[in-house]
């Protein structure tokens, strides 16, 4: 990836009306309180998508052209929308697996390696989400260094090692939850009746969804983008 002039333009507001008023993210008290605001891309509205990508072997959910804005939007975003959801999602998950096992049948051994499987990884999960956001104020100064604005005490700091380690993490956590997935059956069609065990499932393939998008504009603008800025900051 390159980071080209349409980076670094002065925008119109991330909250103009020209964007869709769902996916314009309002800034967190942290950010107030620790960063300066980095100027934004000027682009196409949120509204606009490019072609699916891939992850992992999946085909992701249409996307905005995430390229055209700046690490504050983009963050801001990650954090309401997919963070967000993603904790919306762990406990109803966990609790559906647990009462899934405790059913009687052949397979309920089965059932219960998956909540034991589960509960694990959510776990991880929860972790990894956590050391997320504590490097995000560290991206969002290292963007403003970039641009030449005044970053603020310490600043910028080093961040490709913390930012590789994610990015595994991230492929090691498709892995187990593909995993998860096949044992717990939502990768194939669902046959039986309405159940905890296929409501499981149907909530298995909707967080599959959302961390193949959150790990697309993570992996692929967020943490290339930051490693590109880094390179040339400390080159």
């Amino acid at each position: 990836m390159t980071i080209t002039q349409h980076h670094l333009r002065k925008p119109v507001s991330v909250r103009s009306s020209a964007l869709n008023p769902q996916c314009v993210p309002q800034p967190s008290p942290e950010a107030r309180s620790t960063v300066r605001r980095p100027f934004c891309a000027n682009g196409q509205p949120a509204g606009s998508v490019r072609s699916s990508g891939v992850v992992s072997g999946k085909l992701l959910d249409p996307q905005p052209d995430w390229e055209q804005y700046c690490f504050e939007f983009l963050i801001e975003r990650v954090l309401q929308n997919q963070h967000a959801g993603i904790r919306e999602q762990l406990l109803p998950l966990q609790a559906l697996s647990a009462e899934a096992a405790k059913q009687q049948g052949k397979d309920r051994r089965e059932r219960k390696i998956v909540s034991n499987l589960l509960r694990s990884f959510v776990s991880e999960l929860a972790a990894s989400m956590v050391q997320e956001e504590s490097i995000f104020p560290i991206l969002l100064q290292l963007e403003l260094a970039y641009i030449g604005e005044s970053p603020g005490p310490g600043y910028p700091k080093r961040v490709r090692a913390t930012l590789d380690a994610l990015s595994t993490q991230h492929r090691v956590h498709l892995r187990k939850l593909d995993m998860i997935c096949q044992r717990a059956g939502c990768l194939s069609a669902p046959s039986e009746p309405a159940s905890p065990g296929r409501d499981l499932s149907e909530r298995l393939e909707i967080l599959h969804r959302t961390l193949l998008n959150l790990y697309s504009i993570e992996n692929k603008v967020l943490f290339a983008r930051a490693a590109q800025m880094e390179a040339e900051i400390f080159c």
